[in-house]
């Protein structure tokens, strides 16, 4: 049995985050639904049919030291027939489930000891891997089993089973009852029907008796709740810190429309949506705008309390966390969440927020009526050609669509897909290696130049090398092949980098905002050349 409210309570947390979580875990589905369009037992090539079938699993199959699927693979390629039928014996349905579990587990044993002993250690055919080859074939009955979740699973819900640490067949098995109580309550839940009906597109397994959906609650359970959780026990900044202001000042000010904005109420609307504590890049992720939205309009609210009520000002740290704890407390995110810094809402304000209606506030970005989709780019600038630094803040640089030999420059299409208003990242390659800027799309391509205005340069420029090592950017078009001139920024990827760089380069928002002054105005003054 297991504690069915606590449930409750963690598939609403799951519910309100679900259109974040499925970005990362929408593959499962998919790994599901490319499996069954391309797992042949018979197959003649039964190594080239087990490397397609398995191709969408991802982590599920490789992480780390752990290399089930290349060990497979590598059993294939010496005694083949043997691994065909250590698949027919497991798939065998007709068979007790521990009994398959168990041959599976001594033939790749055998297998091991007789073609590979000293070269290869283990065969990595441990429940975990055999629950996800179970679940690949059989979607509709089986979970994928891990011992590491499945204790976290079973403890947070209270439940009269804990799996034990020994790779039995059997304790799969008893997890496999927990997940069916799980389950259960999920199939009574049609909103989490109706949530996921929605999400799933034609590459995806339709998962109607909700097993991928429990196993993907499973791990949510062991990992981002318990972490959310934990989240509330930890220390937030600043602690001896509050600007002084009752649920009365808060409900007056938030029915203030001259410092409660639109803007500013959307963003209390979805900070509350999302539990009362996020980061700007997860609430960019969920709702809409960026995370500089998030950022700036939060700062520039801040400002105005300030002005309106006289409140204190924490005035031990620097400028830029002067204004946001009027509104928050903060802490550094944990590694792995999207974002750099978690706010979460002042208790008198989260609880003045609960008088006010806010039921004509756009809680996404696109009910707004005025969403307009951006592109985000990578933008090289050789120092040998030109130069960022060249440029003022404000002043537009011409770019050309063909090199001088009147070649079209790589990615050609990117340079046509680039609209007004995009916004850009300035980097200088070769020495510099930094970014050093960022900037926007002026005007659209005229047949032969697209034009980019610099808007900001960066105090503090990021290295090459401090990106490069961020799996949030691993498949970021630059990384990839960094030949040419232009690069496509998926929107997260432009978020992370501009998390990254307001981390060092705070927003500067200020009544009195300082002119830009650049290369070209120094060397205007002082009458030498350069």
């Amino acid at each position: 049995m297991i504690n069915t409210e606590k449930l409750q309570e963690i598939i609403k947390v799951y519910k309100q985050q679900f259109e974040e979580i499925w970005k990362e875990e929408k593959y499962k589905w998919e790994a599901v639904w490319h499996f069954q369009k391309h797992w042949d037992i018979h197959a003649e090539d039964f190594g080239a049919m087990f490397q397609l079938a398995t191709e969408k699993t991802l982590n599920l199959l490789v992480s780390n030291n752990f290399y089930p699927r290349g060990m497979m693979l590598d059993f294939i390629k010496v005694d083949v027939e043997a691994v065909r039928g250590m698949f027919i014996n497991l798939y065998d349905e007709s068979k007790g489930l521990e009994e398959r579990v168990e041959a599976f587990q001594q033939e790749a044993e055998r297998l091991r000891s007789t073609y590979g002993d000293e070269i290869w250690g283990s065969h990595y055919q441990n429940t975990n891997t055999i629950s996800i080859y179970l679940w690949l074939r059989f979607p509709e009955k089986y979970y994928i089993y891990k011992y590491s979740e499945c204790v976290k699973v079973a403890n947070e819900l209270e439940s009269d089973f804990i799996p034990k640490r020994n790779g039995s067949a059997r304790c799969m098995i008893e997890a496999y009852g927990l997940y069916d109580e799980i389950c259960r309550q999920l199939q009574q839940d049609s909103e989490i029907k109706e949530m996921l009906c929605k999400a799933i597109d034609a590459n995806c397994y339709v998962d109607t008796q909700l097993k991928t959906m429990t196993t993907d609650i499973g791990f949510f359970i062991s990992r981002s709740y318990a972490q959310q959780v934990e989240e509330n026990t930890k220390d937030w900044f600043p602690k001896d810190y509050n600007p002084g202001l009752s649920v009365e000042e808060w409900v007056e000010l938030l029915n203030d429309p001259d410092i409660f904005t639109m803007s500013s109420l959307e963003i209390m609307k979805r900070m509350k949506d999302y539990g009362c504590m996020a980061t700007c890049a997860q609430l960019a992720a969920k709702y809409g705008k960026s995370a500089t939205f998030y950022n700036s309009v939060s700062s520039a609210l801040a400002k105005r309390i300030a002005k309106k009520t006289g409140c204190s000002l924490l005035t031990k740290d620097n400028e830029n966390s002067k204004w946001w704890p009027i509104l928050y407390v903060g802490r550094k995110a944990d590694k792995g969440c999207k974002g750099i810094y978690i706010w979460k809402l002042r208790e008198e304000l989260d609880k003045a927020l609960d008088e006010v209606d806010l039921a004509k506030i756009s809680l996404y970005a696109d009910e707004e009526g005025d969403k307009i989709e951006k592109n985000y780019w990578w933008l090289n600038a050789s120092p040998k050609v030109w130069s960022f630094s060249d440029i003022s803040i404000g002043e537009v640089q011409s770019y050309t669509l063909y090199n001088d030999n009147g070649n079209k420059r790589r990615i050609f299409q990117n340079f046509l897909d680039a609209k007004e208003g995009d916004m850009v990242i300035g980097y200088e390659s070769n020495p510099v290696k930094q970014i050093v800027a960022i900037a926007r799309v002026a005007q659209e391509n005229d047949g032969e130049n697209l034009y980019f205005e610099k808007v900001e340069e960066l105090t503090t420029p990021i290295d090459y090398i401090a990106l490069k090592a961020c799996p949030e950017l691993e498949k970021m078009e630059y990384f990839v092949n960094a030949q040419g001139s232009l690069f496509k920024l998926t929107k997260d990827e432009y978020d992370f980098i501009m998390d990254v760089i307001r981390e060092s380069n705070p927003s500067m928002e200020s009544d009195n905002p300082v002119e830009s002054y650049g290369k070209r105005d120094f060397l205007n003054e002082v009458y030498m050349p350069e």
